[in-house]
């Protein structure tokens, strides 16, 4: 599951145009088919001075909190919501085990990011047209905005050191029921090369302002369900 060090905004004069996407906010019940074991958040807020944050928070709640396990956030700066989403910078910190805490800078000019984990830092170069591994959601929103009936999106998604090509493949629509209404929904496979493990999204329009949203996000590693997000709460962020 997914905390992020608390850090400067965005400097001022980044551009803040939009390509539809919707500042949200929305609430999971995370699962698997036994139990409940936490709350997810996924926000897309306004930053101050501008540029944007994309998060991904997840807490254990009840007996699950006290394991110390899965209190994990991650979070994308932005500089706007226009395509490709490239980010300027990304943290991953999981409270429960800090040796896995890291930060990634990217320098989009310089066509290189800097990775830093613990006391160890490095740099490397950066193919054009690379996303981090929380802002490629935002990729698949925006395609599925675009056209819901989309057959595949191809990505390239930095995942650590390196980057390597994420595949979601559009399923078709099938009837979602959930906390905060029923939807038709897109069921979109995500494929990563040389893994076992599998994700499955369920997408739709969701509110008064038709955001795009993953309604269901299931997680497979050789087959077995792993972890359930199911949404439960959904606002729009003025």
């Amino acid at each position: 599951m997914l905390v992020v060090l608390l850090l400067a905004e965005p400097s001022t004069g980044w551009a803040t145009t939009e390509s539809g996407l919707n500042p949200f906010r929305a609430e999971y019940n995370v699962e698997n088919d036994y139990i409940t074991g936490g709350v997810a958040t996924l926000s897309l807020t306004p930053a101050d001075g501008g540029g944007f944050n994309f998060v991904l928070q997840t807490k254990p709640t009840g007996i699950f909190k006290w394991t110390g396990n899965g209190n994990i956030r991650e979070h994308a700066i932005l500089p706007s919501l226009n395509p490709p989403f490239e980010s300027v910078q990304y943290l991953y910190k999981d409270k429960g085990k800090p040796e896995r805490d890291y930060q990634v800078n990217f320098d989009r000019d310089a066509g290189s990011f800097d990775i830093k984990k613990g006391s160890e830092a490095s740099t490397h170069p950066l193919p054009d047209g690379v996303v981090d591994r929380l802002s490629v959601t935002l990729a698949l929103m925006n395609k599925h905005r675009a056209d819901r009936n989309f057959q595949t999106l191809q990505v390239q998604v930095l995942d650590g050191n390196n980057a390597e090509t994420v595949t979601y493949s559009n399923h078709g629509e099938e009837l979602l029921k959930t906390r905060i209404g029923d939807f038709q929904a897109n069921r979109i496979l995500k494929d990563r090369v040389n893994s076992n493990r599998e994700t499955i999204i369920w997408l739709a329009e969701v509110g008064p302002a038709n955001t795009v949203l993953p309604l269901k996000i299931e997680q497979y590693k050789r087959g077995k369900l792993t972890l359930r997000l199911i949404i439960s709460k959904f606002a729009l962020v003025d």
